[in-house]
């Protein structure tokens, strides 16, 4: 792992669906690291039970994205932090997201990224099953992590066919919400390659894990989105 001494961060607005826009931040490696060509959007936890794009998990899997070469780009769903629109239960999230996808891989994001960039999705709790949604409409997503995602009885091994980019799915064996028993059924009605990660003694906030989940996401991404790096 080639770590990058700082991160630089730029504030970006994102153009979704509906004329609404959407706050985010766009992670970087310092100066004197060549300028990404790949990149990652990271989707954050519920925004009505506080989830913002600067939640813990957000923050550490960003910085280890970071610290791989890689971009990284947060972002507020509609109706959270300074994003315009209301919550739309996780409906107008995964437009968002798709626009957020969008707006990385053009390069359209920021100046001094490149107008082809190849791009991967992670989400964290309840924005885990929002890139769950948002994948299956994504063109030429390389990679996907899902952290403790929270999704719901209604995923059938015929919708989620389409999912044949390398995957991952992490939750810690404590969790209540995102169980292993589930996690392990979501995994196994995923095409392709899906990878687990079971953290011990974590449960669904990863207080304390977030360095370890991190790395484990930035390695994933970094194998799977910057290969061609």
């Amino acid at each position: 792992m080639e770590e990058a001494r700082t991160i630089r961060t730029r504030s970006v607005r994102i153009d979704s669906s509906g004329g609404i826009v959407l706050e985010g931040q766009l992670d970087l490696p310092d100066e004197g690291a060549a300028t990404p060509t790949a990149g990652v959007v990271i989707c954050h936890p519920h925004p009505q039970y506080g989830g913002e794009m600067t939640n813990n998990v957000v923050m550490a899997v960003s910085s280890s994205i970071v610290a791989y070469g890689l971009a990284a780009l947060r972002f507020n769903f509609r109706g959270a932090g300074r994003s315009g629109g209301a919550y739309d239960n996780g409906i107008g999230e995964q437009e968002d997201t798709l626009a957020a996808l969008e707006a990385l891989a053009t390069g359209t994001v920021a100046d001094e990224l490149p107008n082809e960039m190849r791009v991967g999705l992670a989400g964290y709790s309840f924005g885990g099953g929002v890139a769950l949604g948002a994948a299956r409409g994504a063109v030429g997503l390389a990679a996907l992590a899902l952290i403790s995602p929270a999704i719901g009885d209604d995923a059938s091994q015929e919708a989620l066919s389409a999912l044949t980019m390398p995957k991952l799915i992490a939750t810690g064996e404590a969790d209540n919400f995102a169980t292993v028993e589930r996690v392990r059924g979501l995994a196994g009605m995923l095409p392709g390659s899906t990878e687990i990660y079971i953290a011990t003694q974590t449960d669904h906030f990863w207080w304390g894990e977030e360095m370890n989940l991190g790395r484990r996401v930035g390695e994933f991404m970094a194998s799977s989105v910057g290969r061609a790096q």
